[in-house]
């Protein structure tokens, strides 16, 4: 298991980190992203409002709003970073046992995966995640 973040770092080279975070709001849930490149530059974000879900399928959702908006943006190298261990493990592992809530969405995610030529997942302390939180405000 790789060490868990206590705070933001830039992607290494060429790469775009996409944050993304899912969470209940004033208004449903929320899914929100911010893709940045190694000098922390915002390369876009997104927000979309669920009005109804689970947490995990938030969590879930803004993960595929995160492949989407690579791929809309048309980013070629990314790192997703999330504070869902489960939404995470779920991407990262594909025997891993994934909520039956979420395994449409991270079916979803896999399908996105042949726009890229390198992904990787993260997970990210949620305090670490506080850009892509700062969003739902």
């Amino acid at each position: 298991m790789e060490a868990q973040k206590d705070k933001w770092e830039p992607p290494v080279g060429e790469k775009i980190k996409i944050n993304f975070d899912g969470a209940a709001g004033p208004r449903g849930f929320v899914c929100r992203v911010i893709a940045r490149d190694k000098e922390a530059k915002m390369q876009g974000c997104q927000n979309r409002t669920i009005d109804y879900c689970t947490t995990i399928e938030a969590e879930a959702a803004s993960a595929l709003l995160a492949m989407e908006l690579g791929v809309s943006i048309r980013f070629r190298d990314i790192v997703l970073e999330g504070d869902s261990l489960n939404v995470i493990n779920a991407l990262k592992y594909k025997h891993h046992n994934t909520n039956w809530r979420i395994q449409n969405t991270i079916s979803r995610i896999r399908d996105e995966l042949r726009h890229f030529n390198y992904v990787e997942f993260r997970y990210i302390k949620k305090n670490a995640n506080d850009v892509a939180h700062i969003l739902q405000l």
